[in-house]
């Protein structure tokens, strides 16, 4: 029997963004389970308005982005990568 932990890849302040925003989407959308990380986000309900709410939180916790690039691909996957490469440039 052996003690091991499960190794992470993604960083931690990666991972605590990815929750942080797979928190406030549900929030935002009125969704309460998982969202499909592939899926428009648009069809769960997201608009424009809660889109720029959304940018202005990221900018506000030190992620800069802009609203016109999370409308470009409005999916969960995507932003996660997104939000990725603009900590790891940070």
């Amino acid at each position: 029997m052996t003690n091991e932990k499960a190794i992470s890849t993604t960083p931690p302040q990666a991972a605590s963004t990815h929750q942080w925003l797979h928190s406030r989407l549900r929030q935002l959308i009125a969704e309460d389970g998982a969202l499909n990380p592939t899926e428009n986000l648009m069809y769960y309900g997201l608009d424009s308005l809660r889109l720029m709410t959304l940018a202005a939180e990221l900018n506000a916790r030190g992620i800069p982005v802009r609203t016109e690039e999370l409308s470009r691909s409005p999916t969960l996957a995507d932003w996660e990568a997104l939000l990725d490469a603009r900590q790891a440039s940070a």
